[in-house]
């Protein structure tokens, strides 16, 4: 339980953190704060989903981004010029910490390997 307590408090804080920067937007602050709880939720969403998700015109959702990728809150994951997605990147991070798999994790590179423990005579 206390590395999900840790987990959540470490969420809380960036959202808290990320939340500041975005109302330093001014007028733009509502929309993007929109899009950000959505990826809170989605953690990755393209433009249209957003729109779809949150009854915003594209323009709107499409700015908001923009203002939340200038704020590195918000990173474009594809690469792409079309179909682009977007993810809330140091939240994904956050949850991600301790999944790693175990073959990269040194104490199984025996076993990842294909090595056996053999026991003692």
């Amino acid at each position: 339980h206390g590395e999900a307590g840790g987990t959540a408090r470490t969420i809380l804080e960036l959202v808290e953190e990320d939340g500041k920067k975005v109302e330093k937007l001014g007028n733009s602050s509502g929309s993007a704060w929109r899009v950000m709880n959505l990826l809170e939720k989605k953690v990755c969403a393209s433009i249209s989903s957003a729109v779809g998700e949150l009854k915003l015109t594209y323009p709107t959702v499409s700015r908001s981004i923009d203002e939340l990728v200038k704020l590195t809150i918000v990173q474009e994951v594809t690469g792409q010029k079309r179909g682009r997605i977007f993810a809330y990147g140091a939240y994904l991070r956050i949850l991600s910490e301790g999944t790693e798999p175990l073959r990269d994790q040194p104490q199984n590179a025996g076993i990842a390997s294909g090595h056996t423990l053999s026991r003692p005579a």
